[in-house]
């Protein structure tokens, strides 16, 4: 009986069964297998995703060869096992093995999945002292190696000692450069392959398109999907994924919603980068439209698409569609991801229903401190200043993982001028600045808190610092549509429109205001003392 034939085709069609079955009957038979039926057997396990039983039977084998510790090595890499993969790798030249171009392919795939450039450098190392000549095979897995540990120049080096560099080369460098955040860099070396002749694939088209998505080079992203639609390049879900976000991107809705719907069954994928388009663009309702399509296709949102969604619930008030969105969380059990978590803290503080944020905190499994500072600023939002400052009291005295970001702090420094809490302005003013010393506003507000106070002479040395760091506020603007055109002022902003002077006009309400009884703040008096 051709027991080999047999193994190989149930290792093929995945018969578990009956595979074990021929292996019992080896064993019971008193049949001894030689180094090539175990072989085949170790890869039959593999292919059963039944490791252990492979390694077993390695080890139990009176004879092994090159192929065995390869089997064994490139087993481990592909089903994930890359610590276990190495150590073989390193037993296996302990005993006096050398390691061929699929041996050196199945380690270096495995240092890059765990990114263990270290050991990486020590088997190219090893095939550079041996004058073991890089197939392409060794080669690309070193470029993808390099790149992936930032290790750029480590990875051209590699690359331009290859004498024809293939299509997976090329995307390799390209991919890795534009992964270090070189995203102009891998442009460039995208050009460079499309001038030696290098066709684009797949993978290279949704890495290229994530460059001009970084970059917003909208010229050249709108030319790489005219190429791709002539090189009839596949629209898979990396593709068509790149195209929504690059369009979103750059403000090319329309684009986006083409690209998007000229393919036939979307990836959740791309529908989540375009829910997240359209709520970035501050069009709630066209992204809980799009959402709600999405569920009623049958497709099922994942936990990204649920948080990028709830940004639109309260921002067009749709709080019952809300409400009904998270009970779908809770039963699809994303509720336990703490940025999940967090998307929907903000949509309830963000609608005014404070119960429901801290009750929503409350049940949170982990926080970080973007919980803390969503609940912080949802009470700020909501005018309950002193329980936004017992809640960041709370947050410090449970020596929380992490600080109140700036965000917070700016909306505690507001809060404590309407409060008149001069102490604990002056704690978030300092905390303020001593992240960016060059926060006009931080200083402009600690400011106005001193003149609340009536301290003079401390909003004195305030100005004063503000004039010597030479800091200056950007101006707010207001703009109205006059007879269909657009005009736009600022506080100081001398307007002439039609022959009508804007401030002239603010002056002549800014007296009926007083005329009604409207009292200045102690800031702005001083501000026009000035």
């Amino acid at each position: 009986m051709d027991f080999t034939h047999l193994i190989r085709s149930f290792a093929n069609t995945r018969s578990v069964l009956r595979g074990i079955a021929v292996h019992c009957k080896l064993i019971t038979s008193g049949f001894h297998p030689d180094v090539y039926l175990n072989n085949h057997l170790i890869t039959m396990y593999y292919k059963f995703n039944r490791i252990n039983d492979a390694r077993k039977l390695f080890d139990q084998m009176p004879e092994r060869n090159l192929i065995s510790w390869t089997t064994l090595i490139s087993s481990y890499s592909q089903l994930g096992f890359s610590e276990e993969a190495l150590n073989t790798f390193r037993l296996m030249v302990t005993e006096g093995f050398e390691p061929n171009q699929y041996t050196y392919v199945s380690a270096l795939t495995a240092c890059t999945s765990i990114g263990d450039s270290r050991t990486g450098k020590e088997i190219h190392g090893r095939i550079f002292r041996l004058q073991q000549d890089l197939n392409s095979f060794v080669s690309n897995c070193l470029v993808n190696l390099y790149g992936k540990s930032g290790l750029l120049k480590s990875a051209w080096v590699v690359f331009d000692t290859m004498l024809e560099p293939n299509q997976v080369s090329w995307a390799s460098l390209i991919s890795c450069s534009c992964q270090c955040g070189e995203n102009l860099e891998g442009l460039k070396i995208f050009l460079r392959s499309r001038n030696a002749g290098v066709r684009v694939n797949e993978v290279c088209c949704a890495t290229v398109l994530g460059a001009c998505t970084a970059l917003e080079y909208l010229k050249l992203g709108k030319q790489l999907h005219s190429l791709a639609i002539k090189c009839g390049i596949r629209m898979d879900q990396f593709v068509v994924t790149g195209l929504v976000s690059f369009y979103v991107k750059c403000g090319e809705s329309d684009s986006a919603h083409r690209a998007f719907w000229e393919v036939d069954k979307p990836h959740f994928t791309a529908w989540t980068a375009l829910i997240a388009g359209c709520v970035q663009s501050g069009k709630g309702r066209e992204a809980i439209n799009i959402f709600v399509k999405m569920h009623s296709s049958g497709m099922k949102p994942s936990e990204i698409t649920f948080s990028s969604v709830f940004g639109a619930f309260a921002e067009a008030k749709e709080i019952e569609i809300g409400k009904q969105v998270h009970s779908l969380i809770i039963k699809s059990g994303f509720s336990s991801f703490t940025f999940v978590g967090n998307a929907v803290l903000a949509f309830y503080s963000k609608s005014g229903f404070l119960k429901g944020s801290l009750r929503i905190f409350g049940e949170m499994d982990a926080r970080d401190v973007v919980t803390w500072n969503t609940l912080i600023a949802g009470h700020v939002y909501s005018g309950l200043y002193q329980e936004a400052i017992e809640l960041l009291r709370s947050m410090i005295l449970e020596s929380f993982p992490g600080e109140p970001d700036k965000v917070v702090w700016r909306c505690l420094l507001s809060s404590c001028k309407a409060h008149k809490d001069l102490e604990l302005g002056k704690i978030a003013a300092e905390n303020i600045l001593r992240t960016d010393p060059d926060d006009t506003s931080a200083h402009i507000m600690l400011s106005n808190i001193y003149a609340e106070s009536k301290m003079w002479n401390e909003t004195a040395d305030i100005r004063r610092l503000i004039k010597e760091k030479t800091l200056k506020k950007d101006p707010g603007y207001s703009w109205t549509e006059l007879k269909n055109k657009l005009c736009s002022f600022s506080a100081g902003h001398n307007v002439h429109y039609q022959g009508n002077n804007v401030p002239e006009v603010l002056n002549g309400l800014t007296a009926q205001l007083y005329d009604e009884g409207y009292a200045p703040d102690a800031m702005l008096v001083s501000q026009n003392e000035e």
